[in-house]
């Protein structure tokens, strides 16, 4: 996306992400994001830029040729879940074939149940998020 397409996004409440690099392809930078909001979630374009800076973030790490185990700050984890993502704890063998491993809850939590048609329209959560160092896991983050 181009700068006059962003702002054009932004003035219409559009969120959208402008990722700015260097003009040299090394990527010694961290892209800026400004927001008038203390809290960047609270701004829509600020929380996509977000978003795009984390996969930029995860597919560097992923190049690299390491695995990437991300979580919330809200996530308190109570055993080590190494594991649950190579597949060898009971029951968790097939998650070991899987390039992407993603929890997901709903924020609101009376549209966070199995009987409810709502969660469709509803905030969804990923707070953990397992990226396997794969040939798929490397097309999703170049996607």
């Amino acid at each position: 996306m181009d700068e006059a397409l962003f702002r054009r996004c932004d003035e219409a409440g559009v969120g959208a992400a402008l990722l700015k690099t260097p003009p040299t392809p090394t990527r010694e930078d961290v892209a800026g994001i400004e927001t008038s909001w203390r809290y960047y979630r609270m701004d829509p374009k600020a929380f996509t830029q977000m978003g795009v800076l984390k996969v930029d973030f995860f597919e560097e790490f992923v190049r690299a040729g390491f695995d990437v185990l991300a979580s919330d700050l809200d996530v308190t984890w109570v055993r080590d879940p190494r594991p649950w993502v190579t597949g060898q704890a009971a029951g968790m063998q097939l998650l070991a074939h899987a390039d992407v491993l993603v929890s997901t809850d709903i924020a609101n939590l009376a549209l966070d149940t199995a009987r409810s048609e709502r969660w469709r329209y509803a905030e969804v959560n990923t707070g953990v998020l397992f990226l396997r160092n794969t040939n798929g896991t490397r097309a999703l983050l170049a996607a």
